[in-house]
């Protein structure tokens, strides 16, 4: 019987997702960027009022690029992440199970980072990762910090498929306000 007790003292319990690599797509989130971040006042739309920015590019740079001016600052965040179905649109959608969690992970992370105590963040997602999803969540904001699923059923899509938008908000005072 101490035999057992001192091999259960050697292993942390926890439950929680586990895949190839989790280790890299850690560590990836924390990974400082090597590009920059460059105003084209001229290409945008009323530069001086707006105070808008629209960033065009790899998101996993954007997000790390943002972290330093808006980190904690950011009320709403709504992503549209590759569904993993197979099929290639003008983005990659045909990741293995361990590369989509790779790939989601250290945005989710910086997401994180960016919202301010009362943000929310939306995501898109139908059910080829959407458990996966909910995990990788559940780890990065805390599964007490999930609202709900609102399910959307399209009717002009081609498929017609239930897309699962996932609302997760971080603690603070927003939380009452959209849990009523």
């Amino acid at each position: 019987m101490d035999r057992i007790s001192s091999d259960i003292e050697k292993y942390s319990e926890c439950y929680g997702l586990n895949w190839a690599e989790k280790k890299v797509a850690m560590a990836e989130a924390d990974k400082p960027s090597c590009k920059i971040l460059e105003p084209r006042p001229e290409e945008s739309k009323d530069w001086e009022n707006t105070g808008n920015i629209y960033i065009e590019g790899d998101n996993l740079e954007a997000l790390k690029l943002l972290q330093e001016s808006f980190k904690s600052r950011i009320k709403m965040i709504y992503i549209d992440p590759p569904y993993n179905t197979g099929k290639d649109f003008i983005y990659n959608d045909n990741f293995s199970h361990s590369g989509w969690c790779s790939m989601m992970y250290p945005r989710l992370k910086l997401g994180s980072d960016l919202l301010s105590e009362n943000g929310v963040i939306f995501i898109s997602i139908d059910d080829n990762e959407a458990a996966n999803l909910r995990m990788i969540c559940d780890e990065i904001f805390s599964e007490d910090n999930f609202l709900a699923d609102i399910i959307w059923k399209s009717t002009k899509s081609v498929t017609n498929t239930a897309l699962k938008i996932r609302m997760m908000i971080r603690e603070g005072p927003g939380r009452q306000i959209l849990s009523r």
